[in-house]
């Protein structure tokens, strides 16, 4: 059963840009702003989004005040993150999250901002996995045309050829996820969601082979293989180069971890830390198809109130 979705966008709606983990120029915000507004809504920056302190856009506190005036000020309809990085879990316990239950609010974000989407999931609320203003100059117009087409309520699918690799069939569940390394690093903790039934989708960027390795035995001891309905695997970005051949594919690694399961399996879907970063609503119903044919579609159940 799909999560509570957020209200969709009305012209004239105040979406609200916070950087809760890494610093961001002044730039990337004016080029967000200006978009927002082309598309008929209003933007608001948060107090301490452009500011320094060392690594982070600000202190642990300032960058914690920020969001929580996102999640209880009614009159933002949508809390934009600015960029990953590190950060996000540094604040995420010493937020209230009660606004969000009391009036449920879109989050858009990926890669670092993946564990407020855990968080969210566990809260049964949607959010959006998606591009953030530090790629609003080099992420596809697709990317950001899904992430338009998620804020005014429009039915969302895509389809495509699928990768070698890909397994067929066709699963429906909740969709979960986001960057794998955010994922493992919450496994066993209050944040780590029922991975039963979903159809998890997995990003990242700069590991190594080995890495991705570890993090799939550590999923499989936690169960996760033998929970899930379906997996999409996007972008792994920026490999890191090792001495030695590691002698396995990315690819193999994640069919190992499947090969007793007969569930779908999609590789190279375009999510993560690529120019074309579609947009994932976290928590809503989804199917994914692999077909016979090299095809596949993913579609989500937006039922419109």
């Amino acid at each position: 059963m799909s999560h509570t979705k957020p209200p969709q966008l009305y012209p004239g709606d105040l979406i609200y840009i916070t950087a809760p983990a890494k610093a961001i120029e002044r730039s990337y915000i004016d080029e967000t702003i200006r978009w927002i507004e082309d598309n008929g809504w209003r933007a608001q920056v948060s107090e301490h989004c452009l500011g320094k302190h060392h690594y982070f856009s600000g202190t642990d506190a300032e960058r914690r005040v920020d969001l929580q005036h996102a999640i209880d000020n009614p009159e933002i309809k949508a809390i934009w993150c600015a960029r990953g990085g590190y950060g996000s879990l540094r604040i995420i316990d010493q937020l209230s999250w009660a606004g969000m239950l009391f009036q449920p609010k879109w989050f858009i974000g990926f890669s670092d901002i993946t564990a407020f989407h855990l968080k969210l999931y566990k809260l049964e609320i949607q959010s959006i996995h998606g591009t953030m203003p530090y790629n609003i100059n080099t992420c596809s117009e697709s990317s950001l045309d899904s992430l338009k087409n998620i804020l005014r309520g429009n039915k969302i699918n895509y389809s495509g050829i699928s990768a070698i690799g890909s397994k067929k069939g066709t699963a429906i569940g909740p969709c979960i996820g986001g960057n794998m390394s955010l994922v493992y690093s919450l496994l066993g903790t209050d944040d780590q969601p029922d991975f039963r039934d979903t159809i998890l989708f997995l990003e990242d960027i700069g590991e190594s082979i080995y890495s991705i390795d570890r993090m799939c035995q550590a999923f499989r001891k936690a169960r996760i293989w033998e929970d899930i309905s379906g997996l999409i695997i996007g972008n792994i970005s920026k490999l890191r180069q090792m001495e030695s051949d590691y002698g396995v594919s990315i690819e193999a690694l994640f069919l190992e971890q499947l090969q007793f399961r007969k569930i779908p399996v999609l590789f190279d879907f375009p999510v993560g830390h690529e120019p074309n970063n579609l947009g994932m609503i976290c928590g809503e119903e989804m199917k994914l198809s692999v077909f016979d044919s090299g095809k596949y579609l993913v579609e989500f159940e937006r039922n419109q109130e």
